[in-house]
């Protein structure tokens, strides 16, 4: 597979931040001074009730794909490289996947089960991510898409600090907003969430949708 994209920034706890990008293409976070920092509890609650929402009033148009719902249901668990992947289970049913990781030179990384014959894309302009830092330091979480044999992904990520909980948007045909490799959209061979070198933490990936808009 080919080589995940090293540029990730740090950013320091108490704010809330979005993944801005520098010109070169690599991501820089853009820091914004709230009032006094909104607890964990409260930026839980607001995405638990937005994003699910957001996917719900997609469905009703007929213009996502819940990619979470389709991988739950293929005979394999996610796939993780150097670390440790358990399903997230309420009322017996796996409603995410967490990823536990360790400290190393490389990518540690989960795959999101592959459906047979991979994903169709075709109709999709971003996959919309909710991910959930639930470790004890800040990480750098990110996707990435691909297909096998072909060099270069669509990545795109983000600056979580413990127990928050945020959304990667990666828009289709780049990564970290510049235009990046076109990939064959109808069979795309891999979906996955990862972290730079050198983090340690554990993450939930809680929900995964493809969108027209």
């Amino acid at each position: 597979s080919s080589r995940l994209h090293p540029g990730i920034m740090n950013s320091p706890k108490k704010t809330t931040s979005k993944t801005t990008h520098q010109p070169n293409g690599d991501p820089m976070n853009i820091n914004h001074k709230t009032q006094p920092y909104v607890t964990s509890h409260v930026l839980y609650a607001l995405a638990v009730l937005i994003l699910p929402l957001c996917c719900a009033l997609h469905a009703e148009k007929n213009d996502s794909l819940d990619m979470m719902s389709i991988a739950f249901k293929q005979p394999t668990l996610a796939a993780g490289n150097q670390g440790v992947v358990t399903p997230v289970m309420k009322n017996n049913k796996t409603t995410g996947i967490k990823f536990e990781f360790e400290k190393s030179d490389n990518y540690p990384s989960v795959d999101l089960p592959t459906r047979p014959g991979g994903w169709d894309l075709t109709p999709f302009v971003a996959i919309v991510a909710e991910i959930e830092n639930v470790g004890n330091e800040t990480i750098h979480p990110a996707l990435g898409i691909g297909n096998i044999g072909v060099i270069g992904d669509n990545q795109n990520g983000v600056t979580l600090v413990p127990g928050q909980i945020g959304f990667i948007r990666l828009e289709l045909g780049y990564s970290w907003g510049k235009e990046a490799q076109k990939l064959n959209l109808k069979y795309i061979d891999f979906v996955k969430a990862f972290i730079g070198p050198g983090e340690k933490g554990a993450f939930v990936v809680k929900s995964m949708c493809a969108v027209k808009s």
